[in-house]
């Protein structure tokens, strides 16, 4: 958050850290959900016949 404060002050590099760890979060919500749903999926729906 502190970081934040510091962008605002126009901060280019800490704007820059800023948004890569933004976009790593981003990242790392969308592998989760997607492995959640691939589990629930294969728990759920086994398409093992």
């Amino acid at each position: 958050m502190k970081c934040y404060f510091k962008c605002s002050r126009c901060s280019h590099h800490c704007h820059k850290m800023y948004s890569i760890l933004l976009n790593h979060v981003l990242l790392v919500i969308y592998i989760d959900t997607t492995i959640l749903s691939l589990a629930f999926f294969s728990i759920f729906c086994p398409t093992s016949d």
